[in-house]
């Protein structure tokens, strides 16, 4: 198959999964309408708790002045000039109040800042189960594919060849999802043990999170992770030396 490698790479950059500069480009264009979506919506989100008495208006006010901070912070990384400095550092100061204004007038009454901090820890030691249990069922799909298809060096070799680059990224984003599952399954009974009320809801909380920060990461290892996988799918399609 002499010209497998360059139609995978072909397809990957159809599938916009090889991103050229105009891509990246696109990205960014995005990225910028979306939080300037989200900065107009939870400025109406904000303005309806006004209306209603509920204290969140404070943390959907301080999402404004996030925004005005990241902003201003970025102008300072690039042009490296006092005012845009300080007006970062305002920003985020207000974004800062506005949030502990918001913890201390809407929280229950267990939580408290030694509270918040375990929550914390747990939430990373949960991330870490998460890739831990994504590394174990990659090796145990390897293994039980190993065991049921009687694999040896060719048929492994013919079984990545033939397999679509979007088919081992589907596969990929399936098992960090079940990892991601399996370490939230985990945290429900870590919750109950440290005596957090409503597990449940922090386990669903820890799972949408998960499953909502899933297509980022994939998305910031994106060129790389395809490039490895076409680097290897490469030896795969390059001829065998014939034995003498």
């Amino acid at each position: 198959m002499p010209d497998s490698r360059e139609t995978e790479t072909q397809q990957a950059r159809e599938l916009h999964l090889l991103r050229d500069e105009r891509d990246r480009e696109v990205d960014a264009q995005g990225a910028g309408k979306a939080g300037r979506a989200v900065l107009w919506a939870s400025q109406l989100l904000a303005v309806l708790c006004i209306w209603q008495g509920d204290p969140a208006w404070a943390a959907l006010l301080a999402l404004t002045f996030v925004f005005a901070a990241a902003k201003f912070f970025h102008r300072f990384a690039a042009d490296r000039e006092g005012p845009p400095l300080l007006l970062g550092l305002a920003a985020a100061a207000v974004a800062v109040g506005l949030a502990v204004w918001f913890f201390l007038h809407s929280r229950p009454a267990w939580l408290t800042v030694g509270r918040l901090v375990e929550l914390a820890i747990l939430y990373n030691a949960l991330c870490a189960a998460a890739a831990a249990a994504f590394l174990g069922l990659t090796l145990g799909a390897f293994w039980l594919k190993y065991k049921l298809g009687r694999m040896d060096g060719d048929k492994w070799e013919a079984y990545f060849s033939q397999m679509p680059t979007t088919g081992m990224l589907g596969r990929l984003g399936a098992l960090l999802a079940l990892g991601l599952a399996a370490a939230a399954a985990l945290g429900y009974f870590v919750f109950r043990w440290r005596g957090f009320a409503c597990p449940g809801r922090l386990t669903a909380a820890f799972l949408l999170l998960g499953l909502l920060r899933l297509p980022k990461k994939l998305a910031d290892r994106q060129d790389e992770l395809v490039a490895k996988l076409l680097q290897f799918k490469s030896a795969s399609f390059a001829p065998k030396p014939e034995e003498k």
